[in-house]
């Protein structure tokens, strides 16, 4: 959902004509965005993909009709998409890949990913454009294959509008330091390793909080590991804009983006990054995925080695211990992402890139 509504903004933001064919919910988000949504059931999938079929054909066919179509990349839709641009072709279209079937389905024997691999690049290469959140899916999908390759377009995920953290009615503690976790808790994110650096940190005689918030598949592991520490909080799922406007966070949080570096960590695009930068505060990051191309070690973060619980214990302990530092990577990030990293500016730079590809 905060995919969606940012690439929606972004469009609309750039003074682009958007209309949104989706699954229900997303109108009442999208309400206040000079957009126009249709909202179906998609509980029966042929259904849902017949009136799919019905809305695109009818867009189409109008005065003024879209002059591109991107459709988010599923395994169960590639198919019927490639047919429907083979038949409409007064439209451009593209595929937006967040993954592909030989990254959902990771438990396959590797010849059958292969295998899995040829066929679906054979569908997209029947797009006019493919657009990728990650180099490192680019470099998967368009692998020994140059004409595909060169209709990959990459644009990482983004965030809202840098966002000014002023009054707080409800701030996480009475004054320590937080290191925060926002997102869902998902088995390529090492929660393992961020609690144990966490209990050598306070160990080492530092005063400190970290903060959880979120829910998923490791969430009651996290939680185990924790063992009801006393500085270790728990807060389950959140809005990100509630937690924003409620003032939850204090002037000395630094956030954590814990990325083990392996399975769908290597490529995708995490939209926490860009929410973290967002906020203006200083960074913790693994070095791993795309954070370590998005982020300067030093500069916009402080990188700590991925399955080094010493490294990131000692880079909680680096930022920790310096307002200089802290201040720096402050300023930093504000300067980097107001003018690349917001949803308006990245989509203003896709469709500048797609023009130049199809034309």
């Amino acid at each position: 959902m905060a995919h969606a509504e940012g690439v929606v903004s972004g469009m609309v933001k750039n003074n682009i004509r958007t209309c949104v064919i989706s699954g229900p919910g997303l109108k009442e988000t999208m309400q206040d965005m000079d957009c126009t949504v249709e909202e179906q059931d998609h509980s029966n999938l042929i259904a849902w993909h017949l009136g799919l079929v019905a809305s695109i054909r009818r867009l189409l066919k109008r005065n003024g009709s879209p002059r591109y179509v991107i459709v988010r990349y599923a395994v169960s839709n590639f198919f019927i998409f490639t047919l429907l641009a083979a038949c409409f072709r007064k439209a451009k279209w593209g595929f937006e890949v967040n993954s592909l079937a030989c990254h959902q389905y990771g438990f396959l024997p590797s010849i059958v990913e292969r295998a899995l691999l040829k066929i679906e690049a054979q569908f997209l290469k029947q797009m006019d454009f493919i657009y990728v959140v990650s180099n490192a899916l680019k470099n998967d999908i368009g692998r020994d294959d140059q004409a595909l390759l060169n209709k990959i377009i990459v644009a990482p995920n983004a965030g809202p509008d840098p966002i000014e953290i002023e009054a707080r009615s409800k701030p996480l503690s009475s004054g320590r330091v937080q290191f925060c976790y926002m997102g869902i808790f998902q088995p390529y994110y090492d929660f393992n390793l961020t609690i144990d650096a966490f209990k050598q940190f306070c160990d080492s005689g530092h005063d400190a909080e970290l903060h959880f918030f979120g829910s998923g598949p490791t969430f009651n592991l996290a939680v185990q590991r924790a063992a009801k520490h006393d500085r270790i909080f728990f807060h389950g799922r959140y809005i990100f804009q509630e937690l924003i406007s409620e003032g939850r966070f204090g002037k000395r949080c630094i956030m954590l983006l814990p990325y083990s570096g392996t399975g769908k960590a290597e490529i995708h695009s995490p939209i926490k990054l860009f929410e973290y930068m967002a906020m203006g505060y200083p960074i913790i990051s693994s070095d791993a995925g795309q954070a370590a191309e998005i982020l300067v070690d030093g500069y916009t973060a402080v990188f700590y080695q991925k399955d080094s619980v010493t490294s990131l214990k000692n880079a909680m302990v680096r930022v920790y211990s310096s307002s200089t530092l802290r201040d720096a990577l402050l300023n930093n990030i504000r300067r980097e992402y107001g003018s690349r990293h917001t949803w308006s500016a990245r989509m203003g730079k896709l469709i500048n890139e797609i023009n130049r590809l199809v034309e």
